[in-house]
């Protein structure tokens, strides 16, 4: 303990603990009181990615302002006024057998299309619509959501009160320490949650290219966000492993001759801790693996800049 630190009984150092405690029960609940009006835009951003094979009720109901103009330019630029024109064209006596087929073509595929049953191509979409399963489900997701968004936010608010609470008894080379731990530590999640969210345009369409044409899919809403969620908190905590291997070898645990040698076990851990931490496909974990791979590279680059190399016995 520092000299100018005055000493305190264990009760009240337990009264300092608890107030600790209620300030930081204080911020989780407002925390999460103001995550309920912010919910709307966490689906938003977690139905992004699939957006283009939405049911058109739900896309146009989240991404209304993203509608584009017809591909062709036709006049009206609704598919009600292509349908219109191409009746139009369909009542004129003198026009033959084939052209009317062709025309009654050209309606069913604007219709179909209307209805988000073809993609840009004219061939089957793969479509999505997203469904609650029970009727206590959308109140459920929304306060699960509003309580998982505020536990993030309030993260800052409680490592300001405990480290408050735990500075007084810590050496100063030590608090210099913990503050560039706990830097790196928070850059690095955000990295890695970042990461996590780019891959998510990329990895669920070509899950989607494995579907058979014209497949219809219906995706409970928590299903998808708890998908959603733990692949983004698996990279988030996957990127943690530099910052993991430099404090251990702080400490003399481990060394990059130790960490060079154990690249075998590093590819079957990688493969076997991505299976544990991404949900149930292939995909998904051969995603989070190779990056693992990656990371673990860098921390043995890292403990060789770092930390000078021990001989080993």
């Amino acid at each position: 303990m520092l000299p100018d630190t005055p000493t305190l009984t264990l009760w009240e150092h337990l009264d300092v603990l608890r107030r600790v405690l209620f300030k930081s029960i204080a911020a989780l609940a407002v925390c999460s009181v103001l995550g309920l009006f912010v919910t709307p835009c966490v689906f938003r951003l977690l139905l992004f990615p699939v957006r283009d094979y939405l049911d058109p009720a739900l896309r146009d109901h989240y991404f209304a302002s993203s509608s584009a103009e017809p591909a062709d330019g036709s006049p009206g630029g609704s598919e009600d006024g292509r349908v219109s024109l191409l009746l139009d064209r369909l009542a004129d006596p003198e026009l033959c057998l084939a052209e009317k087929v062709e025309i009654q073509s050209q309606c069913l595929a604007v219709l179909l299309a209307e209805r988000g049953m073809t993609g840009a191509n004219g061939a089957p979409a793969d479509r999505i619509r997203v469904v609650y399963s029970s009727p206590v489900e959308p109140f459920m997701i929304r306060m699960t959501v509003a309580f998982l968004g505020g536990a993030v936010a309030a993260v800052p608010f409680i490592v300001h009160f405990f480290w408050a609470f735990a500075s007084p008894g810590i050496r100063r080379d030590e608090r210099r320490l913990v503050l560039k731990s706990t830097a790196a530590a928070t850059l690095l999640f955000s990295i890695g949650i970042a990461f996590g969210y780019g891959f998510l345009p990329f990895g669920i369409p070509a899950l989607l290219t494995f579907n058979a044409p014209g497949v219809e899919h219906i995706w409970p809403l928590r299903g998808y966000i708890s998908f959603c969620a733990r692949l983004i908190i698996a990279f988030g905590l996957v990127f943690e492993m530099p910052l993991v291997f430099g404090v251990l070898a702080r400490f003399g645990l481990v060394t990059a001759d130790r960490l060079a040698k154990g690249r075998v076990y590093a590819v079957i851990l990688a493969f076997i801790a991505a299976a544990w931490l991404t949900p149930p496909d292939v995909f998904s974990q051969i995603a989070l693996a190779i990056p693992m791979l990656g990371l673990y590279e860098l921390s043995v680059f890292i403990v060789k800049k770092t930390v000078p190399t021990r001989v080993s016995r």
